[in-house]
């Protein structure tokens, strides 16, 4: 299993400091990748994107069956990141 606190830290750090940010002619992007796991939030001028990228290790998880990985993006739902970091903690936290 990976570390996942990590994830934690640069949603926290980067993505939720930086939601409401624009910028004018210009964007800015910020980047977590691990093994299994790759995060890009862009920013460019007024519109934001959050992209996930997953490793795909099969129906079974034992890397069989699946593809190289599976994205995730949105454009419209960038406000409920806050939310979405609740989530993934709390569903974190019953993996114990």
């Amino acid at each position: 299993m990976m570390e996942i606190r990590n994830p934690f830290t640069y949603i926290e750090r980067d993505i939720i400091p930086n939601l409401k940010v624009t910028y004018k002619n210009k964007s800015k992007e910020y980047v977590f990748k691990s093994k299994e796991l790759f995060f890009s939030f862009l920013i460019k001028e007024k519109v934001a994107r959050i992209t996930v990228h997953i490793l795909d290790f099969g129906p079974l998880g034992d890397e069989t069956g699946g593809g190289e990985q599976i994205e995730f993006w949105t454009e419209s739902k960038i406000e409920e990141i806050p939310d979405f970091l609740v989530t993934l903690k709390k569903f974190y936290a019953s993996m114990k």
